[in-house]
C-alpha cells in the first residue's frame, strides 16, 4: 500500500502524456481531414476514440496493479490480508478486513484515473494542439495535487480526485446533514458526477471541430 501511495500519482503524468493526442490535429494518430469526412462517421470516430480513452486508462491501471500485487507477493506473500482494518489504519472505524481496505483504496483509485483521463481528453478535443494540452494537463495535475495537500477545515481537499485513492477512503467520513457518511461512497458519487459533467462537456465535439 505504502508503494502503491507513491506510484498512484504517475498514472496521472502517463495518462497526460498519452492521452493528449487523442483528439489533436497535430499528433500521429489524432484527428485528420479523414476523420471529419462526413458527420455520421465522424461522431461515430469521436465516441470511439474516447471508449479507447477510457479503456486504456482501466487497463494500464490494473495491469500496475496486478504487476505491484505480484512483486509483493513474491517477496513477502500476501499473508494478513485478512486480519482486521485496524491493524493498518488505527483510525477506522469500519468493520472490514485489511484486504477489503485495499480493494477500496484501489477502487477509489481507478476511479480518480477515469476522471483524469477524461479531463486530459476535453482539455484534448478542446485546444487541439498536442503540446498544449500536454502543458495544461500537468499544470492540471499539478493543482490537483497541491489542493489536495492543502489543509481544509471543511475538508474541501477530498474533492480531489487524487485523493480517491488515499487511506481517507477508509478512514474519513463526511456529514451530509445528520447522517454520517463513509468517504468512500462520496469518491463514487463524486466521480459519477464529475465524470457526467466531463463527458457533457465533450458532448458535439465533433459537430464543432475543425482542422483550419
Amino acid at each position: 500500500m505504502n508503494w502503491y501511495n507513491i506510484e498512484y500519482p504517475v498514472f496521472f503524468v502517463v495518462l497526460a502524456f498519452v492521452l493528449a493526442g487523442l483528439y489533436t490535429k497535430d499528433g500521429a494518430g489524432g484527428v485528420n481531414e479523414l476523420t471529419l469526412s462526413s458527420c455520421h462517421g465522424r461522431k461515430k470516430d469521436f465516441k470511439a476514440r474516447w471508449i479507447a480513452g477510457n479503456l486504456f486508462a482501466v487497463t494500464t491501471y490494473l495491469i500496475a496493479i496486478g504487476v505491484l500485487i505480484a512483486e509483493h507477493a513474491a517477496v513477502a506473500s500476501l499473508h494478513g490480508w485478512n486480519v482486521s482494518a485496524q491493524a493498518y489504519w488505527f483510525h477506522s472505524l469500519l468493520n472490514i478486513t485489511v484486504g477489503m481496505g485495499l480493494l477500496m483504496k484501489l477502487t477509489g483509485g481507478l476511479l480518480g484515473v477515469l476522471v483524469i483521463a477524461n479531463a486530459v481528453m476535453l482539455l484534448s478535443v478542446r485546444t487541439k494542439n498536442m503540446k498544449i494540452t500536454i502543458i495544461l494537463s500537468l499544470l492540471l495535475i499539478w493543482g490537483i495535487r497541491k489542493g489536495a495537500a492543502t489543509y481544509s477545515y471543511y475538508q474541501t481537499n477530498l474533492l480531489y480526485p487524487n485523493k480517491f485513492s488515499s487511506d481517507a477512503v477508509i478512514e474519513n467520513f463526511i456529514f451530509i446533514g445528520n447522517t454520517l457518511v463513509p468517504y468512500f461512497f462520496i469518491v463514487i458519487i463524486l466521480s459519477v458526477i464529475y465524470l457526467m459533467i466531463l463527458k457533457l462537456s465533450m458532448r458535439n465535439s465533433h459537430k464543432k471541430y475543425s482542422i483550419n
